[in-house]
């Protein structure tokens, strides 16, 4: 285990501070009896005329020969940029011992896909250059896709996951106990099977049957949700079912028959325009959902999500996870409750550095 001394802890831009600090809290009550660690200072600026970056380490000395941990979101392009260039400074000008990043989201992970020749794969670019410009270890939290893992896997680039399910069953627990006192259905609500594992554990964990859409995003972004299953997906899901010990339900027409007077909870990864979550949770309502709840990781928030959540909203509550700070700008007056990403992410966190 890394001692307090041989750490120096950093965090980045986009507002990453916001879940760094408390993050660093809890990881400072796991280490009994250790210096509690505390984060060390970046200047961030520009230069006047061409506005190049001149981000700068405050005291870049205490680097040589120590592990460091490096907080930052890549929501941004110019974030992506940051990273990149805060880890090779770490390790390749300042003689880092090693590099952790603690990457809540992760940008470019959509574009994940080795499949479609026409999109740059964008994902694997990134991860790619995390590890050769001196990442040694990457904390992500409620990664897009398998892909993302593979990604880490195909560059040698060692990682943990950190899997939200309990902080949102704990959430969740009102919403569940609520419906199970009035004689209600609770039915985990998966509209892709990109988001097919988390919703898994999450039913899981709250002993709920699962019900399994089909999408489909284009080149163009645009969403098909009358998607079929193929032979060898059904086979798949059948073999998830019986080794998790749920129900999922997948077919079309007992899928309607079941969502009357159910109580939904859409599982998801990230709320971005909002559009296509919408589009679902109103065909949800048509069907006869008493209620219907997300509960989602990433709260992206791009330009024009309110309109898509709000004007005629199906949902009635919306849990979001705090791995992107959402600003005055983004808050809602109570239609989304915060989900605290904190705590398991600092768990995960100190199992790496008991393994520093």
């Amino acid at each position: 285990m890394a001692k307090s001394e041989e750490l120096v802890i950093f965090c980045g831009g986009g507002q990453t501070n916001r879940l760094a600090l408390p993050t660093i809290e809890v990881v400072n009550k796991l280490r009994p009896g250790e210096t509690p660690l505390n984060f060390s200072h970046i200047n961030f600026g520009r230069y006047g005329g061409d506005r190049e970056s001149d981000d700068r380490f405050e005291s870049p000395s205490q680097i040589e020969g120590k592990h460091v941990i490096f907080f930052i979101n890549t929501h941004k392009a110019h974030l992506v940029m940051q990273v990149l260039q805060f880890v090779w400074s770490m390790k390749n000008q300042y003689n880092a011992k090693s590099v952790t990043v603690v990457m809540p989201f992760m940008g470019y992970r959509r574009q994940d896909h080795p499949e479609k020749f026409e999109e740059i794969h964008r994902h694997l670019w990134l991860v790619q250059n995390l590890k050769q410009n001196g990442t040694d270890f990457l904390i992500m939290c409620d990664p897009h896709s398998e892909q993302n893992i593979k990604n880490c896997q195909k560059v040698g680039l060692a990682y943990k996951v950190v899997d939200p399910t309990q902080v949102y069953a704990a959430a969740l627990n009102q919403v569940i106990m609520g419906a199970k006192t009035r004689g209600q259905k609770i039915l985990i609500d998966t509209p892709d099977w990109g988001s097919l594992p988390r919703a898994v554990r999450l039913a899981k964990a709250t002993k709920a049957t699962l019900i399994l859409g089909a999408k489909k995003r284009d080149y163009t972004g645009e969403v098909d949700t009358n998607q079929s299953l193929s032979s060898a997906q059904v086979e798949q899901i059948e073999s998830i079912a019986r080794e998790n010990q749920i129900e999922i339900v997948y077919e079309p027409t007992a899928i309607t028959n079941l969502i009357q007077d159910a109580i939904i909870i859409m599982r998801e990864d990230e709320l971005d325009t909002g559009r296509t979550a919408s589009k679902r949770g109103h065909w949800l309502r048509s069907c006869g959902a008493a209620e219907i709840h997300m509960a989602v990781t990433h709260m992206v928030c791009s330009d024009g999500w309110k309109r898509q959540v709000f004007d005629n909203t199906p949902f009635t509550t919306i849990f979001g996870g705090t791995t992107i700070y959402r600003p005055y700008e983004n808050r809602t007056g109570g239609l989304v409750k915060d989900v605290d990403m904190s705590v398991p992410i600092a768990h995960i966190l100190a199992q790496v550095i008991n393994e520093l």
